[in-house]
């Protein structure tokens, strides 16, 4: 079968996201066209995701329904579950005919264009990350890779198993694909990396490195994603609060407010050092929103552990909080310790600590009421087509009202009301 057309899903994260733009232009310039629909392609690709249990059965469900639709659909499986499964994909799924782990998915137009129609597994590893960037895009708010990679081996992780070791990319190819991007009309770059913080190329750390692109690079907002507790540094976050152009919110993953937890979990800090940092970043930017994700009933977690990490939450009061219940990842070291945690006590903490953030959130959202903030406008509304939604510089959800025509701009706005997740406002002169 000749493919000429193709259609891309995306599971997970924003690195699936930012490679699933990637190969998106690498199958563009082979000559391919994206199809709106699967129903319309002759190729269909499922970018998929390996961090929970679920988003794995979530992809194979969306395999068996598309090998299982009307017409003849070759299927590709690229990103971190191809990874992990590799060839047990193409021998287990009807139409699977291409499985490309996280080093390799760029291989796909390469594949296809020479048209042996062979089916491909390759999940080998690379030793450089990848020395290619995207083209420009349509987007007011892009990803930008600066490394690939983990050397943290979280017990509960299977990150460093199926995107290998941490390879850093070189600054002058960042600022390349920033250019790109601020070319084609983006106002805003996330940095993307599983531990931005621990960035290093040659002498330059992640702060040399986010000083050289604010001096290289014209854009009014640059974010960065994700960091880990235990590399956040001072000079980061002195960097962060003496720079406007360095966006003020950052997503800092706590996991648990238990010190036997966390140890277990090989965090490589204490519930009393993460606190400290949210002291020191709320001292020196006392506007900073502060984001985390948190595990319940990881294995061994007592209800006082449970409690710990209510009460360090109650003290920090995040902005708003991503909450799991820990379930297994074959191939972890915490595979070893067994899921002594019953189900039921799992979610009723999970069903806990989502109400008593909820409620922390919209306190928080509430206290901008009244308030001016500086908001990206990045789309229209999806209620209301006068409407439009954008980010502050805290990185919080606004609907701005009528400014559908004020996309791709950055407008002051004025926060009449609130929930615990989104703003409203109205667009203002100052």
């Amino acid at each position: 079968m000749i493919v000429k057309s193709f259609f891309l899903e995306t599971y997970g994260c924003q690195m699936n996201e930012y490679d699933s733009g990637l190969l998106e232009s690498l199958l563009v310039a082979a000559g391919l066209k994206k199809a709106h629909d699967e129903k319309s392609a002759d190729l269909v690709i499922l970018n998929t995701c390996s961090v929970r249990h679920k988003a794995e059965e979530r992809a194979l469900g969306r395999i068996r329904s598309v090998a299982g639709a009307p017409g003849q659909k070759e299927i590709a499986v690229i990103g971190c579950m191809a990874q992990r499964l590799g060839d047990q994909l193409l021998s287990e799924n009807k139409n699977v005919k291409y499985v490309l782990g996280t080093d390799n998915f760029y291989r796909l137009a390469e594949i296809l264009k020479s048209g042996n129609g062979s089916p491909v597994v390759d999940t080998s590893c690379r030793e450089e990350p990848l020395d290619l960037v995207t083209s420009g895009t349509t987007k007011v708010s892009s990803y930008v890779t600066i490394m690939r990679g983990c050397n943290n081996y979280c017990s509960y992780c299977i990150v460093p198993y199926v995107r290998g070791r941490e390879r850093f990319r070189p600054p002058e190819k960042i600022v390349e694909e920033m250019r790109l991007h601020a070319a084609s009309g983006v106002n805003e770059i996330w940095l993307l990396g599983q531990n931005v913080n621990s960035y290093e190329y040659n002498s330059l750390d992640f702060s040399g490195l986010l000083q050289y692109l604010l001096k290289e690079s014209s854009l009014p907002r640059i974010r960065f994603l994700t960091s880990h507790p235990k590399d956040l540094s001072d000079k980061l976050i002195d960097i962060m609060a003496g720079e406007d152009r360095i966006c003020g919110g950052i997503h800092l993953p706590l996991q648990s407010g238990s010190n036997s937890v966390l140890k277990k979990m090989n965090r490589k800090y204490t519930a009393e050092q993460y606190l400290q940092k949210i002291r020191t970043l709320r001292e020196k930017l006392p506007s900073v929103i502060i984001t985390t994700d948190i595990i319940v009933g990881f294995s061994g977690e007592s209800e006082d552990d449970y409690q710990a990490t209510r009460d360090l939450m109650n003290e920090i009061e995040f902005n708003s909080a991503f909450m799991f219940r820990y379930s297994v990842r074959s191939g972890t070291k915490a595979e070893e310790f067994g899921d002594d945690v019953p189900e039921e006590v799992k979610l009723s903490r999970l069903d806990d600590l989502i109400r008593f953030q909820k409620d922390i959130s919209e306190r928080k959202m509430a206290a901008f009421v009244g308030s001016r903030q500086e908001v990206l406008i990045e789309e229209p509304a999806r209620q209301d087509s006068g409407d439009a939604r954008g980010k502050s510089d805290g990185g919080i959800n606004v609907v701005v009202k009528n400014a559908s025509d004020k996309i791709g701009e950055l407008v002051n706005v004025k926060i009449i009301s609130s929930s615990y997740t989104t703003l409203v406002g109205e667009l203002t002169s100052g």
